[in-house]
């Protein structure tokens, strides 16, 4: 190849010559994607943050049941100095159920350390976590504005106390959007032994369209149900019959109707999660 060559070569035509024309097959189904969304508009498309992005993926466990914060991360000198007495009443009145007159506080058992080159200070109950202490952020700072448990789940994970406002998951997923086409962007794992008390408004999209509810993954062979295709049914025949379903539905579709069009996106997705 001369020198001249090299440098009047554009991208595009590296792309269809390099080896054997693979790099334009990829280019044109880039291309094509890029057409299919600006054809018709995909809600969960993958949007740009607003600061450049530092975590690939974020797995959020939520322990319900687990120990309390007093036994493990939180040291409450005075808690445990008061052990036994009634409710100074300097701390103020609570009315909180099971709680009265006669109610005494409880302290801890477990005594505390300090970590680390921070110092941070760790209960007996995790000798090992202790030594990695550095690696953890521990945030002391939040609290909850009631007692009863549904009413703590629904604010850890809406900010409300309320049921009926989107969840954090909700919220990522209209923010950020997906890069998948063939999952879920957003799935919800439950304790397999049973829900929690605050129940599935913990999870939901609250206010925000349908298409930003959770997939739930339930546990066993089947964590997605109705994936197989039925007996008797060709690939090429569902999919005839979904394209068909799809162009009556948006015949008579309303723009504003987000409900019909998260319908038509969650068929879309099952097909290709079935493939």
């Amino acid at each position: 190849m001369s020198e001249h060559s090299r440098i009047t070569r554009n991208r595009r035509e590296f792309l269809c010559d390099a080896c054997c024309g693979f790099g334009s097959l990829a280019f044109g189904a880039m291309l094509q994607q890029e057409a299919a969304r600006a054809a018709s508009y995909n809600p969960l498309a993958p949007k740009p943050p607003h600061m450049k992005a530092k975590a690939k993926a974020v797995v959020f466990l939520f322990l319900a049941g687990g120990p309390s914060q007093v036994d493990t991360f939180d040291p409450k000198p005075l808690l445990n100095k008061l052990d036994g007495q009634k409710r100074p009443e300097s701390f103020g009145e609570a009315k909180y159920q099971f709680v009265n007159a006669d109610s005494r506080l409880l302290g801890t058992k477990r005594t505390f350390r300090r970590y680390g080159k921070n110092g941070v200070e760790v209960s007996d109950l995790f000798p090992h976590l202790a030594e990695c202490i550095d690696d953890i952020a521990v945030i002391r700072s939040c609290w909850g504005d009631m007692v009863v448990h549904s009413a703590a789940q629904y604010q850890l994970f809406s900010g409300r106390i309320i049921p009926g406002f989107p969840s954090m998951g909700s919220w990522t997923l209209y923010g950020l959007g997906t890069e998948s086409e063939s999952l879920p962007g957003y799935v919800v794992m439950p304790d397999p032994l049973g829900a929690l008390e605050a129940g599935a408004p913990m999870y939901s999209n609250g206010f925000l369209p349908s298409v930003y509810q959770p997939t739930m993954f339930r546990p066993g062979d089947k964590p997605v149900l109705n994936l197989e295709m039925p007996k008797g049914t060709t690939v090429e025949g569902r999919r005839k019959m979904l394209d068909s379903l799809r162009t009556l539905n948006e015949l008579d579709m309303r723009p504003e109707d987000a409900e019909l069009s998260a319908r038509l996106t969650s068929y879309d997705l099952a097909f290709k999660m079935k493939m």
